[in-house]
């Protein structure tokens, strides 16, 4: 296998998409629409790479290109959960035969991204359990968290659940409606002022939550949902991405004032209902704050790692990409 091996750009989408969407770790996150969409809010360049057993491709990584000056960095693109490594769904080998493939298909991709850019930032599906490969080449790793819910029977969904988030939804199916969408133009300005609850600056501007957002609604992956309170005064939004088989509580909130109404925690119950039937799996979508975490881990969830690797290849290529996201955040650019 390692004399054919080659790692190159996938120029065909539509043979990228059919990869991911049979690869263990593929999710639509990793899809061309979803890479194209992040690369036009950050003002970079799709890229998908593969790795090439012959004619077949067997493993792949896409990205956002970006280029400041003389330097080039790739990242999974912003408000994008998952992307990282993608392997093929196996074939017939011995179970040591397929992990030797494995590695040797990360250690040709790490060894392309290090050779081609200053700095490598990607977030990696719970799914991607091996990273020992980046480990070996002195990457930086980093583990981050989130809950799996299994969407297989709403009554013992209910049951997993803590008494505390019993009592929200219970109070607030008395008072809150669910229902109605948002434009991407309100979602973006929302967005900001379900932050200034927590004390904190959205990661985030405006402008990059409006593109991403009016770039995928056209894809058919968003789930727009809205909760009103008794006086009909809007309490929470929630957008899920949905997958094959995996729903993503994607953007979500209550919106200042609005805490007391459970509204947020009856749009997630309202989801685990509406797709039991159709979908395995409620993935949370991050559980790292604490505040957050707290809420989260009220819905009965498993709490699932998942690992984010990155790179820079000199000290002072780690300088100027810090300090370019510092001006970002100042300028919100």
């Amino acid at each position: 296998m390692e004399k054919k091996i080659k790692v190159r750009l996938v120029e065909d989408e539509a043979l990228w998409d059919r990869f991911v969407a049979v690869s263990p770790q593929g999710t639509v996150f990793s899809s061309s629409n979803w890479i194209k969409a992040g690369a036009q809010a950050m003002g970079g360049e799709p890229v998908f790479l593969g790795v090439w057993d012959g004619p077949d491709l067997v493993a792949g990584v896409s990205f956002v290109e970006i280029v400041r000056g003389p330097l080039r960095k790739a990242a999974t693109p912003v408000l994008t959960p998952y992307g990282g490594f993608l392997y093929d769904g196996g074939r017939e080998d011995a179970q040591s035969d397929r992990e030797s493939q494995l590695l040797l298909c990360a250690e040709k991709l790490i060894g392309a991204l290090k050779k081609k850019y200053h700095h490598v930032f990607l977030v990696h599906t719970p799914r991607l359990g091996d990273i020992r490969p980046f480990s070996w080449q002195n990457w930086t790793e980093n583990v981050r968290y989130t809950y799996l819910i299994d969407l297989d029977d709403p009554e013992k969904m209910l049951r997993n659940m803590r008494e505390r988030a019993r009592r929200k939804i219970q109070k607030a199916e008395e008072t809150v409606k669910t229902g109605g969408s948002l434009s991407p133009e309100r979602i973006g300005s929302l967005y900001g002022q379900i932050f200034s609850d927590r004390d904190t600056e959205p990661p985030l501007s405006p402008g990059m939550i409006v593109s991403m957002v009016r770039s995928l609604e056209k894809t058919g992956v968003l789930k727009i949902t809205t909760a009103s309170d008794a006086g009909d005064e809007l309490a929470a939004l929630q957008v899920l991405v949905v997958g094959a088989d995996t729903v993503y509580t994607w953007i979500y909130g209550t919106l200042p004032g609005k805490n007391h109404t459970g509204a947020d925690s009856l749009l997630i119950w309202d989801v685990m209902r509406r797709y039991h039937a159709t979908h395995k799996t409620l993935d949370l979508v991050g559980a790292n704050i604490p505040s957050i975490a707290f809420f989260k881990k009220g819905f009965g969830g498993m709490l699932t790692p998942y690992y984010v690797t990155s790179y820079y290849s000199s000290m002072t290529a780690r300088a100027v990409f810090r300090a370019y996201t510092a001006v970002r955040k100042t300028f919100r650019l």
